[in-house]
């Protein structure tokens, strides 16, 4: 097995992992991610966290990360299970607040688990911008891209004009 690699994702090898991506099944990759967040968030210390100081709040990007990472999966996943068709941006919306809740939901649990966490306010407006984030760049600047990659090698009638899938000469003959 390969290793993936920066090389990988080189447009020559867009394919490959396009296919990769679309082998996931809808649903996975927001789950692991949830479960990723949610040992980094209850763990007490989590990686060995506590042994790297980089800067006072430093923390506050790592938590804008998260969400908007899990945001972009969330929205990903809910446009892999209803492609072809565009996504609602009620539905897209939600899902950018379900992420900041569920951000929100592993800081009230750091309060009341006794992991040597507390809760932070702050850490819940880091979470909710990376979740806002997350969703403007994915619904506003990601979807296209993403849209083109999961038509790669699909067929689907109904995305082509009336001309194509009506055939005006047999509407003549009848």
């Amino acid at each position: 097995m390969e290793l993936i690699t920066i090389r990988n994702f080189a447009p020559e090898n867009q394919t490959d992992v396009n296919k990769i991506l679309k082998s996931i099944p809808v649903g996975v990759s927001s789950i692991l991610m949830m479960i990723i967040i949610y040992y980094l968030s209850q763990a007490s210390d989590p990686l060995g966290a506590s042994n790297f100081t980089f800067f006072k709040n430093a923390d506050k990007i790592v938590h804008f990360i998260m969400y908007f990472a899990l945001t972009w999966v969330f929205i990903i996943d809910y446009c892999k299970g209803i492609y072809p068709h565009h996504p609602k941006l009620s539905i897209v919306v939600a899902l950018m607040v379900v992420a900041a809740l569920f951000g929100w939901f592993m800081e009230v649990l750091q309060g009341i688990n006794d992991n040597g966490r507390n809760m932070d306010n702050s850490d819940m407006v880091a979470n909710a911008l990376g979740a806002l984030f997350g969703f403007a760049f994915t619904y506003f600047l990601f979807m296209h891209r993403f849209r083109r990659m999961m038509r790669e090698g699909h067929h689907h009638s109904h995305h082509h004009s009336r001309e194509e899938s009506f055939n005006w000469d047999d509407e003549e003959k009848k």
